[in-house]
């Protein structure tokens, strides 16, 4: 595995563009929860927008995803990626 990796700077903006949409969906999903339009339990991932982002970037078409708790933002990244 290589030490170091890069991006030209187009791919790094799109990889922003998704971290940003992502905070935004946390953002509303939170705003809305506290409001009241969301029963139940909100799980929310703050922080973790870049490790969705780069796992969805890395993954292959025939890459499978799982993930070990109700996590939105992950799935958006993957989805966004491909």
């Amino acid at each position: 595995m290589p030490s170091e990796i890069s991006v030209d700077d187009e791919t790094a903006t799109q990889l922003l563009q998704q971290m940003l949409r992502i905070k935004a969906f946390e953002d509303e999903t939170k705003a809305r929860y506290e409001d009241g339009e969301i029963p139940g339990f909100v799980h929310l991932d703050y922080g973790h927008e870049g490790n969705h982002v780069g796992i969805g970037a890395a993954m292959e078409d025939d890459d499978w995803l799982a993930v070990g708790e109700p996590d939105s933002s992950a799935n958006t990244s993957q989805k966004e990626c491909h």
